[in-house]
C-alpha cells in the first residue's frame, strides 16, 4: 500500500480527521503555588503577555516545589543559608 491510498483511507488528506488524544496530560491537577499561577494565567485572555509570563514562572515554581517535596531537610538548609547570607550582606553595606 503506498503512502497516498494509506491517507486517503485514513481520511487524513481529505479533510476528515480522526479523532486524536489531547498532548497535554490531564490526570493531575494543577497543585501547589505553580497550579495556583497557571489558574491565575488561565483568567487572563492568551493576548496577554501576562498570560505568558505566569505560564513561563509557573514551570520553574513546579520544579523548585518538587524538589522541597523529595528533599525538606536540604531546601530548608538553602533556605536558611540564603537567608543568612542575605542578612550578611545586608548588615555589611550599613
Amino acid at each position: 500500500m503506498s503512502v497516498h491510498a494509506s491517507h486517503a483511507t485514513s481520511g487524513g488528506w481529505l479533510g476528515v480527521f480522526e479523532p486524536r488524544p489531547p498532548v497535554f496530560g490531564t490526570a493531575q491537577p494543577p497543585r501547589g503555588l505553580g497550579g495556583r499561577l497557571r489558574a491565575a494565567a488561565d483568567a487572563i485572555p492568551d493576548h496577554f503577555t501576562r498570560h505568558w509570563m505566569l505560564l513561563i514562572l509557573a514551570d520553574p515554581v513546579d520544579v523548585l516545589e518538587s524538589r522541597v517535596r523529595r528533599r525538606p531537610a536540604i531546601a530548608v538548609a538553602a533556605g536558611l543559608g540564603a537567608l543568612v547570607g542575605t542578612l550578611a550582606m545586608t548588615r555589611r553595606r550599613r
